[in-house]
């Protein structure tokens, strides 16, 4: 018979706090030996769920969710059929702002002429994963900004942010010094949704180029600029 060892994940879990080890085995119904050890929460009471998944079915992909309680001293309170707790989402229609811009090589970030695109897309939720994902896309454009200023700026790199939320996209450009003592100036772009934007002049004193830059997984972005040969210090 198929029994809970639950004692022992209990002092694995709890080991570094716990003065005492508790041991409860507890017998499995029938339909719960088919199957096998999804999931183990604590509550802020300190009871705890164990929960286990089985396929209802061998012929589907159909799957049942079984839990078993405990209270804080182990002690078995219930088993009960349960649902895994995961969202439904239905499809949704997103608009995003996407920069084609240049590509890298070993020794430095290249440029192209900054072009933006507006992208329609329908996502579809994918239950598994929990998140959305690309279904088809409806519409691809290149768009202008509507407070053109006339300017050509040069795309080393673009980020959007991770939520489909934000539309706001953030360039790292270039516009080249009409005078050619005049070092080229390395400017950030913020874009939105309605495709204005802001220009801010990157803090560079001197001829620089840009030899990294990389979105972070808090959606900070991290760049690294190398003075060209005969450049003064930043």
């Amino acid at each position: 018979m198929k029994t809970i060892y639950y004692g022992i994940l209990f002092f694995i879990i709890s080991s570094s706090s716990a003065q005492e080890v508790l041991e409860n085995v507890q017998p499995l119904s029938n339909k719960a030996r088919k199957g096998y050890l999804y999931d183990a929460t604590k509550d802020n009471n300190g009871n705890t769920d164990v929960i286990f998944k089985m396929k209802i079915d061998k012929k589907s992909d159909a799957v049942a969710f079984e839990k078993y309680s405990f209270d804080k001293s182990l002690k078995f309170i219930s088993s009960s059929d349960t649902q895994e707790k995961k969202a439904i989402i239905s499809d949704r229609e997103t608009t995003s702002l996407y920069a084609y811009v240049g590509g890298s090589s070993s020794f430095d970030v290249l440029s192209m002429k900054l072009k933006i695109n507006k992208v329609v897309a329908l996502k579809t939720w994918n239950y598994k994963k929990q998140q959305f994902e690309t279904k088809k896309i409806i519409s691809d454009e290149t768009v202008k900004f509507k407070n053109d200023n006339g300017k050509t700026y040069k795309g080393y790199a673009a980020y959007n942010s991770f939520k489909d939320a934000k539309q706001n996209l953030f360039c790292l450009t270039k516009i080249d010094a009409k005078d050619k003592a005049v070092a080229d100036q390395f400017i950030f772009l913020l874009i939105d949704e309605n495709l204005e934007f802001q220009e801010k002049p990157v803090g560079l004193n001197g001829s620089y180029s840009l030899v990294f830059c990389e979105q972070l997984k808090n959606e900070n972005i991290a760049m690294i600029f190398a003075p060209n040969k005969g450049a003064g210090d930043i």
